[in-house]
């Protein structure tokens, strides 16, 4: 595509009959999105079994779930400039290729190191999609089509952890946890033969950066984006929202079973609809955006229920009914948080040019979170005064909750004023 066609293209929010938004290949890429977040959720429904057969603490287990995200912590915020300087769809392809090898590879560790090892090769794959399919949802949609496109996509995390929920135990009910690897790399496979199948349209390309010098390019982008204390309170209050809600669902299925006494399908499925109430919360989130000083408070408001609903999960004096509604009720809670959080970005950024950077740093922190998130509770309930003492994580949660709540509070003001000028 040509600089003239990209610049029409992009102008097609205000030409809303220029071109049809191609729904299969953006489902396609939904879907290759769902594939990855599968991935990121296959270790918690394993986490027994792996601690079984691999012999892993608790601990290891955790950093097992998280460590798919390292690259992304690094990365994540000049990520979206370097792979605008190649053909997205190119890639996507290798990414999805790097993936299912990873995930074929993970099949046949025998050790913590080496599958410690093949998440952090996976975490290039997963980096790589959930910044090239969101800008390729984007610039294909047509104007009028864009917003429920990216809105579809917003869900691909919930709908892929709530899927691996689900399928996981099913794969270890009629074989071993080897299997999920081989499926996860089944996912990845079949995205890459749908992508080689369709047609999609590109932004023009930037002339690539030499090498000499991208160091100084990552450090002027990352001073420039740290320079911007709204997006930077923002993004901190995201980190609190990502770390309480992967860390929770991470350990959730293991949870139920301990606490309850689940089976895995049961805990799989009840843990399924904890991810997949995140939608519902997120549309929520979107129509109180509409008056962002609504979305603010709401949010606060999920942040307090974020807190109080892990002290009735954690506590140790709640029946399995009402663990479970606790349960639904954070995961609603935080589908409104993280959506807020991410409308506020644009609002927090006065710089339309910066906008890819404050994004940026969302992803960044959001990354750091779910890469420590795992560890760290993991940590918390293992040297607990008791064996496996859940407890110990609701200090944690309660901290967490009001640190994000105060910031969206003291933010409000700078925000409203930015969106009102």
């Amino acid at each position: 595509m040509t600089a003239a066609e990209s610049a029409e293209r992009e102008s097609a929010p205000d030409q809303a009959t220029a071109f049809r938004t191609p729904w299969a290949a953006i489902a396609l890429l939904i879907a290759i999105g769902i594939s990855a977040a599968a991935q990121l959720g296959k270790i918690p429904p394993l986490a027994e079994t792996l601690g079984v057969e691999l012999g892993l603490s608790l601990v290891t287990i955790g950093w097992a779930m998280s460590v798919i995200t390292l690259v992304s912590v690094v990365f994540g915020l000049s990520a979206g400039s370097l792979l605008g300087r190649i053909a997205m769809k190119k890639g996507l392809l290798v990414a999805l290729a790097l993936g299912t090898a990873a995930s074929f590879a993970g099949a046949f560790v025998s050790s913590g190191s080496g599958l410690l090892a093949v998440r952090a090769v996976e975490g290039i794959g997963y980096l790589v999609i959930t910044i090239a399919c969101p800008a390729l949802i984007a610039f294909n949609a047509a104007g009028r089509d864009r917003a429920l496109a990216l809105a579809l996509w917003g869900c691909f995390v919930a709908t892929g952890l709530a899927l691996m929920n689900q399928l996981a135990p099913l794969i270890l009910a009629l074989d071993s946890w080897r299997s999920v690897f081989l499926a996860g790399a089944a996912m990845q496979a079949a995205g890459f033969a749908g992508l080689l199948a369709v047609s999609l349209e590109e932004p023009v390309r930037s002339e690539p950066p030499r090498l000499s010098r991208l160091p100084t390019r990552l450090l002027a982008e990352h001073r420039l984006a740290f320079a911007n204390p709204a997006a930077v309170g923002v993004a901190a209050a995201f980190f609190c929202f990502a770390f309480l809600h992967v860390g929770f669902l991470s350990f959730l299925p293991l949870f139920l079973r301990e606490s309850t006494g689940m089976s895995a399908g049961s805990a799989g499925t009840a843990a399924a609809a904890v991810a997949l109430i995140y939608i519902p919360g997120a549309l929520v989130a979107a129509r109180a955006m509409r008056r962002p000083e609504t979305g603010i408070r709401v949010a606060i408001g999920g942040f307090v229920v974020i807190g109080a609903s892990a002290a009735v999960i954690y506590g140790g004096a709640t029946p399995a009914a009402g663990i479970v509604g606790a349960s639904l009720l954070l995961g609603f809670a935080g589908g409104i948080c993280g959506s807020v959080c991410f409308g506020l970005i644009p609002l927090s950024t006065p710089v339309p040019d910066q906008l890819r950077l404050a994004n940026g740093l969302l992803a960044q922190f959001g990354s750091l979170a779910v890469l420590v998130a795992a560890p760290v509770l993991a940590f918390l309930v293992d040297r607990g005064p008791a064996a496996n003492d859940w407890a110990a994580s609701i200090p944690v949660f309660a901290g967490g909750s009001l640190v994000a709540a105060l910031l969206l509070w003291r933010l409000r003001q700078k925000i409203l004023s930015a969106a009102n000028p």
